[in-house]
Formats: structure tokens, sequence, C-alpha cells
């Protein structure tokens, strides 16, 4: 069996304490892969172990939390663990970047903006990205966003987590409507004492 955990965790197999022998290698968090220029990238502890006869019971433990741990196509895959003081504390700046993602889409924020809440691949991605082209004709239009929602929340660090965000962004003309169902994941990095994309 193959287990993949965030490194320096504890691993148990049927109740086992798993030695660092079965290391076989280190795996980059794919989340994670651009973070290398601002915080030191995140990596996870592969174990192999030989000789299994039925599916076992893994546990991961990292700085003393139970870790979510599940059955993917290869193996075990242990994921860093949520933290609710770090979440709760950034929840507006995160959607705060998501809304101006939304607004810049719609013709109704500034790229600029949205850049300044990123650096690195993320600001050279965005840049890439035009608004959408209807929206560029001084159309009269209102808009919201509903059904706000950060999940998945990954602390790898103090300065380093990742979230999904998920929004409605509903645009209205006066002759018709238009809800877009955004989902989007960021990576954050914190350098120079705030928080990045």
């Amino acid at each position: 069996v193959k287990i993949t955990a965030p490194k320096n965790s504890e691993v148990t197999v049927n109740g086992v304490k798993v030695s660092s022998d079965y290391i076989t290698g280190e795996a980059d968090v794919s989340l994670c892969k651009h973070v290398g220029d601002y915080v030191t990238t995140p990596v996870d502890d592969v174990y192999n172990i030989n000789g299994m006869f039925a599916k076992p019971e893994v546990k991961v433990t990292y700085n003393g939390k139970e870790l979510d741990t599940e059955y993917v196509k290869d193996g075990y895959e242990a994921y860093y663990p949520s933290d609710d003081e770090l979440l709760s504390s950034e929840k507006s700046h995160i959607l705060t970047v998501a809304e101006n993602y939304g607004k810049y889409m719609i013709n109704r924020g500034s790229l600029s903006t949205l850049s300044s809440y990123m650096i690195g691949n993320a600001k050279e991605y965005m840049s890439d990205i035009p608004a959408v082209w209807a929206y560029l004709y001084g159309k009269t239009y209102t808009y919201e966003f509903n059904n706000e929602n950060i999940s998945n929340f990954r602390k790898y660090s103090d300065n380093c987590f990742s979230c999904d965000v998920y929004y409605d962004l509903y645009v209205d003309w006066k002759d018709g409507n238009k809800t877009y169902n955004t989902s989007v994941t960021y990576t954050y990095v914190k350098t120079n004492g705030a928080w990045y994309v």
C-alpha cells in the first residue's frame, strides 16, 4: 500500500505505527507547486508498505491532529489540516478577492485591483484573462453575489494555505439575466506581512 502524508506526520496502519524506514520518497503538494519563491514549499512523505493482504485501516496524525485520509487511485492520501482560527481571520479577505474576480469578469472591477491581491503565477495568469466581451458595450445591468462558500481549507504552514471558493454571480439586465456558477481554488502565501494569491 502507498500512503502519502504531510512531512513529519505519524502514520499508523491497523493500529501499528509505521517506521520512517518505509518512506521511499517525497511528493509535491499539487496546490503548492509555485509557492517556493515566497515560502518554504510543503512536501509530503511517500510510504510504501508491502505484504498487505486486505485493505488496511490507515490513520495519519500531524501536529497532534488526525487528518482527513482517503483512498485514491493508487493508495491513501492524507490532507493537511484545516485551521478554523486562520479561516475566520482571513474569510473576508478571501471573499473580497473572489468577488473582485467576478466583478472584473463582468467589467465592474479593474484588473489592477484584482492583481493587487496576487503575486507570481497568479498575477501573470490573471493578466491573460480578458473580461467577458458582452459586458464591454455600455449595457445597463446590476449584479449580486449569492451562496458564497469557502471549503476545503488547508493550512500548510503559518504562511501558506489553500481553499476552494464558490459563489453564484447573478447579473440582471432589464431584458434578461444570467447566473455564473463560479468555483475557484486559491493558494495563499504570506509575504511582507500580507496574504497574496
